[in-house]
Parts: structure tokens; sequence; C-alpha cells
């Protein structure tokens, strides 16, 4: 995983995060401290198993495509493999 992947999670995460607190306090869900450290605990879950399934889902969308890929691939013959085609 290269570096701007990480930054880019870990900002995002934050971001998440700070609008799930504004929206709580908007609504009123957090009116002392242990009600945001629940609040807290709840979104990063929500958001972790959110990036579990998004990630599964993109590992099985390239699977599927490297399949369609491989079903869709011009078959190779034998003695054919370095040879160009004639031009007419």
């Amino acid at each position: 995983m290269n570096n701007g992947g990480i930054v880019g999670k870990f900002l995002y995460f934050w971001i998440f995060m700070i609008g799930v607190l504004l929206f709580a306090k908007y609504l009123g869900h957090v009116d002392d401290g242990r009600q945001m450290v629940y609040v807290c605990i709840a979104a990063a879950l929500v958001y972790i198993v959110f990036m579990v399934f998004r990630a599964l889902g993109r590992n099985k969308r390239e699977e599927k495509a490297e399949k369609k890929r491989e079903a869709n691939r011009t078959p190779v013959h034998k003695g054919q493999a370095g040879k160009k085609k004639k031009k007419r």
C-alpha cells in the first residue's frame, strides 16, 4: 500500500468522525462526555466495517474482471506465439 492511500484513509476517517460528531451535537445526542465516547466508538466501528466491506467488494470486482479478461482473451494456437499478422 502506498503512502497516499494511508494518508487518504486517515483524512477520510477524521472527516467522517467530525461529521458524525457535528451531526450528533446538532441532534442533541451528545450532552456529556460519556455519550460522546459512545458516539465516537460506534462511529469508528461503523467506519471500519464499511471500509472492510468496501475492500472485499473491490477485491471481488477485480477478480471478476480478471476472469472476464481471461475468458475474452484471444486464443494463441501452437506455433503462433511470436508471429505477426500479414498485411493484405
